[in-house]
């Protein structure tokens, strides 16, 4: 997992995304992107506080475009295809500390342009 600094300054990229969840109702995540266009962080407001997520290479595969931010002790985001150019139809999950589904079946209702 890259650090949080390392995150922040590899990122070129900025963008929203609001999601509609079966489980957990709606959660907006902002997403972090690098020049080569692959996800740097997830940020957004769990469990009552600001989150924010580097990602977690050893549980991601650019192959397979599946992408995990946070870790096994933190909230985790994982979704697939989540790139700059498909976060806009990229489904997550959301798991608490623990692994527990906090949101599930996330489809994006909205997104914006923030940086870049």
């Amino acid at each position: 997992m890259i650090q949080p600094d390392e995150a922040r300054e590899i990122t070129t990229k900025v963008r929203q995304v609001t999601y509609n969840c079966s489980i957990g109702g709606r959660v907006g995540v902002t997403y972090g992107f690098d020049k080569q266009k692959y996800p740097t962080y997830a940020q957004a407001r769990l469990g009552g506080k600001n989150r924010f997520l580097p990602i977690n290479w050893q549980h991601s595969d650019v192959a397979t475009d599946s992408f995990s931010f946070g870790d096994e002790n933190t909230w985790t985001i994982g979704g697939s295809s989540l790139t700059l150019g498909s976060y806009h139809n990229s489904n997550v999950l959301i798991l608490s500390p623990g692994s527990k589904i906090s949101y599930k079946n996330c489809k994006v209702a909205s997104i914006k342009k923030v940086k870049g």
